[in-house]
């Protein structure tokens, strides 16, 4: 591999082929991301001022999903019906554009399948990566404690989006025949005590951020961490891609 990984201050510097692989694994969960890459380009977008591409987000919430089992179960995981990621499921980045985005049409039977050896209702949460135009939020499904979270580094509120997940998740209920689910009663919950962006471009590392801490349980995520956190972020996300892993929960 050609590419050169250097920091500079707090600056991140990739060098080599725009097009050549750096870092390869699995992805969250919908195809065709449950293999996901990153090229030198997709990871010199995380070099401050710059937003990350989707294929750093997918790559990063497969890391995450990662975390959670071992690659052996990972292996087994992608053919049989069990828990992928233990108590958290991440959807990647083309999910609800499937669902719903790309043609403003709500649209089950295209996306169905994707979870034919899938129970969601035995996860704790389902993770969504939210794609508003140029910015990026987080949905989450507390399937626990049954609310649905968005989570808007801008503070932000998607009321269509919210329903769109709700609506999903009961004709989910229905198809996989799952009893006792009244989602369409769950409450709708946009979450404010969060940290909040103070820029026009770092918008995705929040979002993955918030996908960290929320897939740990961690609350109060405006105690956390900050704006001025972003270029450490940056680099801390980097070099957990280019390493193929991110901490350990334990």
């Amino acid at each position: 591999m050609g590419s050169i990984f250097t920091r500079e201050g707090k600056r991140l510097r990739i060098t080599g082929p725009e097009d050549e692989v750096v870092a390869s694994g699995y992805g969250p969960r919908g195809p065709p991301a449950d293999h996901a890459e990153v090229t030198v380009h997709d990871i010199s977008t995380l070099e401050c001022g710059k937003r990350i591409n989707d294929n750093v987000i997918n790559f990063y919430l497969g890391l995450l999903r990662k975390r959670e089992v071992s690659s052996a179960d990972l292996s087994v995981q992608s053919t049989t019906q069990c828990k992928v990621g233990g108590g958290n499921f991440f959807w990647s980045t083309f999910f609800l554009n499937k669902l719903y985005k790309d043609t403003g049409i709500y649209n089950y039977n295209g996306v169905r399948r994707w979870t034919r050896k899938v129970d969601l209702f035995s996860f704790d949460r389902v993770i969504f990566p939210v794609h508003q135009n140029v910015h990026w939020v987080l949905a989450v499904a507390n399937m626990k404690q049954q609310r649905i979270e968005y989570l808007d580094s801008m503070l932000g509120e998607d009321h269509t989006c919210l329903d769109m997940i709700s609506r999903y998740l009961t004709d989910e209920a229905i198809d996989k025949n799952v009893s006792g689910q009244a989602i369409s009663n769950w409450p709708r919950i946009f979450v404010k005590n969060i940290p909040v962006q103070r820029n026009g471009y770092d918008c995705g590392v929040f979002m993955l951020k918030n996908a960290d801490l929320v897939s740990r349980g961690e609350k109060n995520l405006d105690s956390i961490y900050e704006q001025t956190d972003m270029p450490f972020f940056r680099l801390r996300i980097s070099a957990d891609i280019l390493r193929g892993r991110v901490a350990s929960l334990t």
